[in-house]
């Protein structure tokens, strides 16, 4: 045991550690930059590829009580316009399919949308393996999904598939389930807020993030984004 220890301490201080070269692995993980630098930073970067994010859609005082959840549809489409390097965009579900003023023009041509119909998504096993196949594959970018009652097993499935795929995947959850366990990379909130100018604004708050090259939050880091007048498919921050 002590020459294993011995072998350790050695390998550290000349800079050889597997721990080490971990480290340097996830820092070269390729992201995606939001265009908000608090978040940005924080994230060295940009949300990275080959990983789950999960965004819990708007709640707040723009949210009548007993109204349906409703996704961010705005940011969501904000994160898969920065998204489109390469390959397309794969909506599922028409719960997540955005409004067309929220695309651009390459962004629609580039998007394939999937109508999984109405069955909930934890129990459609069809649903989640089309998901699946589809971070899987190299021509997938970015994935989106209805991700409303997915287990953390199949979180963790749609993680590992991610990983392979390279692609960016983001699922849309009910505020309702913030609670539940989760394999997502980083969890997101977002939330209305009043505007007395341009237009509609949405408070944005990073509530959760792990691994690769990041820490866990120790408080929440939000501010506040508006749609850009001069670029209507973007949101800027505003505060």
């Amino acid at each position: 045991v002590l020459g294993h220890l011995t072998e350790q301490v050695r390998s550290v201080e000349t800079g050889s550690s597997p721990l080490r070269q971990q480290h340097q692995e996830r820092d070269n993980v390729a992201r995606v930059a939001t265009g908000w630098d608090i978040f940005d930073n924080l994230l060295g970067g940009g949300l990275c590829r080959g990983r789950v994010h999960e965004w819990f859609g708007v709640c707040g005082s723009g949210v009548i009580q007993g109204q349906p959840w409703k996704p961010p549809l705005a940011v969501l489409s904000h994160c898969v316009q920065r998204s489109l390097e390469h390959g397309v965009a794969i909506w599922f579900g028409r719960s997540v399919w955005p409004y067309a003023r929220l695309l651009s023009d390459r962004a629609r041509r580039l998007s394939l949308f999937v109508d999984v119909g109405n069955c909930p998504s934890h129990i459609n096993g069809k649903l989640i393996w089309a998901i699946d196949m589809a971070l899987r594959s190299d021509w997938a970018s970015v994935v989106i999904a209805d991700g409303r009652g997915l287990s953390m097993k199949v979180s963790r499935r749609l993680q590992l598939a991610a990983e392979q795929g390279s692609g960016l995947c983001l699922l849309a959850r009910s505020p309702k389930e913030y609670g539940m366990l989760s394999a997502a990379s980083t969890r997101w909130r977002v939330s209305w807020c009043q505007s007395e100018e341009y237009g509609p604004r949405w408070r944005i708050e990073l509530m959760h993030m792990k691994g690769f090259g990041i820490h866990s939050v120790k408080k929440t880091q939000s501010c506040v984004v508006e749609g850009c007048p001069n670029e209507a498919h973007s949101l800027r921050v505003v505060a």
